[in-house]
């Protein structure tokens, strides 16, 4: 199982760990599982959308830090007022600090993620009027690197990217409905289930989507979501299908490199780029460096993926 990564202490005593990440003035803290805390049998063993691929989206993934690093920068400029779909948020952080960077989110996953922690993680970090002057002198655990990786300095890293000088879609989209306020730069953040192995037009129609559709989107997000082989594909046609729905939006994805030579599990890059070749998305690379992850050396490259043409 690929590493998960924590900037906070873990206990034996409390059913979560509570991490915290710093942009554009505020802190946005989630909670994923306490893997010390954890005993028999998963406590969503049973429900219907669950596997082991799936229950992974309790905890936090390094690809979602080097997307938070960019969110700080001009990545967060590029998405500030546009509308985003984040897939496999996971507990959400990466989605958040989208939010707090200025986007409008859709944050989906399985059915039982968003029940378990990604919902109450949203409603830990919605910004009331009366809070707006306080969010960023919350008593959350202070910011900082998660245990066991090292990242560069981004600084020296280069944006190979037109999309850095901007972006020429200029019209302010709406939230998402079912939103709340994130952040101080006007962002929010609202949740959708959805399951890569159901078609989406079924998904659309249940009361959960709150009558959002996720074509309708500037942004797709994934951060770190395709590691195993048996991902790959089914995280791939929905985002095909929401690009072939909307041809003008644009597919960002975080992957760390994982796979051996001999690797029957994880996927390789190498991997990911055919799959999208095959599907006829044309790709760019957006951001690439190395992360130290338990002192293991991965490469960690953001794509930009689109239907026709990269930006």
């Amino acid at each position: 199982m690929p590493e998960e990564c924590s900037n906070a202490s873990t206990t034996t005593t409390s059913k979560f760990v509570y991490i915290s990440a710093a942009i554009e003035g505020c802190t946005i803290t989630i909670a994923r599982r306490n893997l010390d805390y954890e005993t028999g049998l998963d406590e969503y063993f049973w429900e219907p959308d669950y596997t082991l691929a799936g229950s992974t989206g309790f905890l936090l993934w390094p690809g979602s830090w080097v997307v938070i690093d960019l969110l700080r920068g001009r990545l967060g400029q590029l998405l500030r007022g546009k509308r985003l779909v984040e897939l496999g948020s996971g507990t959400g952080l990466a989605g958040l600090c989208a939010a707090a960077a200025g986007a409008h989110v859709l944050l989906t996953d399985l059915p039982s993620v968003l029940h378990g922690i990604l919902d109450a993680n949203v409603a830990r970090n919605a910004r009331s009027s009366a809070s707006s002057s306080d969010q960023s002198t919350s008593a959350s655990p202070a910011p900082d690197t998660p245990a066991g990786v090292r990242y560069p300095d981004s600084s020296s890293q280069a944006c190979t990217s037109a999309a850095c000088g901007g972006d020429s879609r200029t019209s302010a989209a709406k939230p998402w409905a079912g939103s709340v306020p994130v952040g101080t730069c006007g962002g929010t953040a609202t949740t959708m289930p959805l399951d890569w192995s159901v078609p989406l037009g079924q998904q659309l129609s249940a009361p959960a989507a709150r009558g959002n559709n996720p074509s309708t989107t500037d942004y797709i997000l994934a951060c770190d979501v395709v590691w195993l082989k048996e991902l790959l594909h089914p995280m791939r046609d929905v985002v095909v299908q929401l690009l072939n729905q909307n041809p003008a939006a644009i597919c960002l994805l975080a992957f760390l490199d994982r796979a051996k030579s001999d690797s029957q599990a994880f996927t390789s890059y190498g991997e990911v780029v055919k799959v999208f070749e095959e599907a006829g998305c044309a790709q760019q690379l957006y951001h690439s460096q190395q992360v130290e992850v338990e002192g293991e050396t991965l490469q960690a490259r953001v794509l930009e993926i689109s239907l026709t043409k990269a930006i």
